[in-house]
Parts: structure tokens; C-alpha cells; sequence
């Protein structure tokens, strides 16, 4: 505490541009805590309609566009099947949403898949087989990351 005073006192324009960079850091980086309630209450989201055809464009087998040993195949019971060399790596639930994980979109749509330990991820579905073109387009959150997959 001592030092802050000394340097408010020595330095008053210096500390009052540092104190606002930081709360201005704070204000930006820190999550929203919003519940899933005041969420739902938000527009505009993805109607039930909307993810349903989402869903059916995102139904069956995908290989990645650099690496066809990897493919993922997703079902209409919503469960997501993850392969390798054609050997079965895992099995998750997914769906479609408008928000995961606190974030929400109000027109594009995110791939959440729930591992069988309840580990839930995201990922933003960029291109779903638009216009029948057979890609499926991925980007990772945070990062940024496109994925790129073709449709068998």
C-alpha cells in the first residue's frame, strides 16, 4: 500500500492510466455469469426447427479433408462416433445449440458433444454441408482453428 501511495503521489497521471488499463482488462476478459434461465429468455436464438435442420445436414459419415483415417460418423439418435484407421476411438452424445458453455450466438450455431463422463465441448459449425457442397466446417473456440471435413 505504501508504494501504491507513493507512486499516486510522485506520479498521478501514470497510476490513473494504469488503474483504468487494468479494470478496462478486467471489465473485457472476465466471463458473463449468465444462467441458463436468462439465456433462454435472450433473442433471437436458433428455433427448434433451425437445429433440426442443421441436424439432418450434419447426419452421417465425415473424413477429415487432410486425413481420411480419421472419421466421424453422426447418427440420428444423436450419438457421434469417433474413428481412427477404422478402429472405434470413442462415443459421444451431441446436439446442436445456440449456446454452450456461457457463450451464446445469435446466428450461428455450435456442435456440443458430451463424453460418457459428462465432459461436455464446443465447437462452431461454420459450414454444414451448405448448399449440398459435403464439407463440414469446424472452428475451435479460443483458438480459432478451422477443421475442415468431407462427407462420404
Amino acid at each position: 500500500m505504501i508504494v501504491i501511495k507513493k507512486l499516486k503521489m510522485k506520479n498521478k497521471p501514470l497510476f490513473t492510466m494504469i488503474a483504468g488499463i487494468m479494470i478496462t482488462l478486467v471489465s473485457v476478459t472476465a466471463p458473463a455469469q449468465t444462467t441458463i434461465e436468462e439465456m433462454e429468455e435472450q433473442e433471437p436464438y436458433l428455433s427448434t426447427d433451425e437445429c433440426s435442420e442443421i441436424k439432418s445436414r450434419i447426419l452421417g459419415s465425415w473424413v477429415l479433408e487432410n486425413n481420411t483415417s480419421n472419421k466421424m460418423v453422426f447418427s440420428s439418435d444423436n450419438i457421434l462416433k469417433r474413428y481412427y484407421n477404422g478402429v472405434l476411438k470413442s462415443m459421444e452424445t451431441f446436439s446442436i445449440s445456440s449456446f454452450c458453455g456461457g457463450e451464446s450466438l445469435s446466428s450461428k450455431y455450435f456442435l456440443v458433444t458430451t463424453t460418457s463422463n459428462g465432459t461436455t465441448d464446443c465447437v462452431y459449425l461454420e459450414n454444414v454441408n451448405d448448399d449440398n457442397s459435403g464439407f463440414l466446417t469446424l472452428i475451435t473456440p479460443g483458438q480459432g482453428k478451422i477443421i475442415v471435413y468431407k462427407k462420404i
